[in-house]
């Protein structure tokens, strides 16, 4: 059972991050200069703190990440935005649908290093041009995620920063192993979604 809700923990996140880990920065909470410029150079930054609660009981996650796209936010987004797509550009989606209506995502994720196949169905606006957007996961592992999504153009590029936070039940994974593969995963995966991104 362990080994189960370990590999739900890191492909959940992956899904998570593959979808939000591209947007921009959060009105109220700018980046400061300093990272602004190391954006500038290195393209992506992030920031996990993930902490033990109540004699590990339970844990708390708290995460950011930020990336500076090449070009403005109309190219970035042209393709971003695509949910339905994404079984294209990404090899670990297998299956992508969204709903225009009730603005519900469905992706089903498989990989050969995958323990298990897994499906998720979440509510997000297309995220087609700058603004800030909210997202949370009602039901199922990690139920109560919440993070904010914006987008926003610096200097005639596009700049992406993702705020999020969940507490609850521990994941009977080590805080500092769940912390550094989350990052890892992040950085991996906004990368990624910059560079498919920078042609119509």
């Amino acid at each position: 059972m362990r080994c189960s809700r370990k590999g739900a923990m890191r492909y959940f996140f992956a899904a998570i991050f593959l979808l939000i880990g591209f947007f921009t920065y959060a009105k109220g909470q700018k980046l400061s200069q300093k990272k602004l410029k190391y954006l500038e150079k290195e393209t992506t930054f992030s920031k996990v703190i993930i902490e033990d609660l109540e004699k590990g009981k339970k844990q708390k996650l708290d995460y950011s990440i930020a990336g500076l796209h090449k070009k403005k936010c109309q190219i970035a987004l042209s393709r971003l935005s695509q949910y339905e797509r994404y079984s294209e550009f990404l090899d670990i989606v297998k299956k992508s649908r969204y709903n225009e209506k009730n603005k519900f995502i469905y992706l089903h994720l498989s990989h050969t290093f995958m323990p298990f196949d897994m499906s998720l169905h979440f509510k997000l606006d297309r995220v087609s041009k700058p603004g800030l957007y909210h997202f949370s996961f009602d039901s199922g592992f990690l139920t109560g995620l919440k993070g904010t999504i914006d987008i926003s153009e610096y200097k005639k590029r596009c700049l992406f920063h993702t705020k999020a936070s969940w507490s609850g039940p521990h994941t009977n994974i080590s805080s500092t192993l769940f912390s550094f593969f989350t990052k890892a995963v992040g950085t991996i995966a906004m990368k990624r979604l910059l560079k498919i991104s920078e042609i119509y």
